[in-house]
């Protein structure tokens, strides 16, 4: 039987994503089945909306207040939470560029994202970084690396303290960020620690992991993720980059370039994939 727990989260993915802030007023239960509709059939849908409807309900109402109350980016408003109708919401300044960040990453392919995503912990602070073959990637998007510590040079050892990154990409419109995907890809890593893969090849001979060397875990989603798979991830040491995120790293990435931030979703786009050729990919 399909986990509804698993759904329940993606589908709340959907209405903190393909939810826009030009939404006209829609009750969530004929949102919630469309979105639903897409996947399975009419009769597990209905029963799982008899089983769970009030309950998430109740949990889009606590995801849309906490995020009003902490300033995230929303879309959307209730208009009768009794009857569980919303609406887009107007955006603010701030938030009416990222909605048309997010609006420029959905334009990118899913490989254009992985390599994005991997620019992404480059500008951050990697000295080095790598995306991964799309059909070979083993779990890994991309990875890259930094000195932690600069340690002095011995004749015999190589003494740089380096940290490795392992990055993970979710294209919203393809993939959804919950807490499943936080449990693999904490597996992910393990793996690749100890050079496991499911192919008997030697792959990404950059990745120079050592078992009891420092490694930090990033996904990086073009959308939004609910709180409580926030929560998991802060607690478990991995970090989560979503677009609001991915609009400041670029956005300072190009006031430092002097590169004049587009307001025009189509030459975001151009901008975006001009950043996704400086990355290569890891043979």
């Amino acid at each position: 039987m399909i986990e509804y727990e698993l759904v329940k989260e993606e589908l709340m993915s959907c209405f903190l994503t393909e939810v826009s802030d030009d939404t006209p007023a829609s009750y969530v239960e004929n949102i919630a089945k469309k979105f639903l509709l897409r996947k399975y059939n009419e009769e597990w849908v209905g029963q799982f909306w008899e089983d769970l409807g009030k309950i998430f309900i109740s949990e889009l109402i606590e995801e849309y207040n906490r995020r009003i109350e902490e300033e995230f980016p929303i879309n959307y408003e209730f208009i009768d939470e009794e009857t569980g109708k919303i609406r887009g919401l107007a955006c603010k300044r701030e938030q009416f560029e990222i909605s048309n960040f997010q609006k420029a990453l959905l334009r990118l392919s899913d490989t254009e994202f992985e390599r994005l995503a991997t620019r992404a912990i480059q500008l951050v602070g990697c000295s080095e970084a790598w995306a991964t073959q799309t059909s070979h990637d083993q779990g890994l998007d991309g990875f890259g690396r930094f000195n932690l510590l600069k340690l002095p040079k011995t004749t015999k050892y190589n003494n740089d303290f380096t940290v490795w990154v392992l990055m993970q990409a979710k294209h919203y419109n393809k993939e959804k960020v919950c807490s499943s995907n936080i449990r693999e890809f904490v597996g992910s890593g393990e793996l690749a620690k100890y050079k496991i893969y499911s192919t008997l090849s030697s792959k990404y001979k950059m990745l120079e992991l050592r078992p009891l060397a420092p490694t930090a875990l990033v996904i990086i989603t073009s959308g939004e993720v609910k709180r409580t798979a926030k929560l998991l991830a802060d607690e478990s040491g991995i970090k989560i980059l979503s677009s609001p995120d991915l609009c400041i790293i670029f956005s300072k990435q190009w006031k430092t370039s002097k590169l004049t931030i587009p307001q025009v979703v189509e030459e975001l786009v151009v901008l975006l994939k001009k950043e996704v050729s400086q990355i290569i990919t890891a043979t």
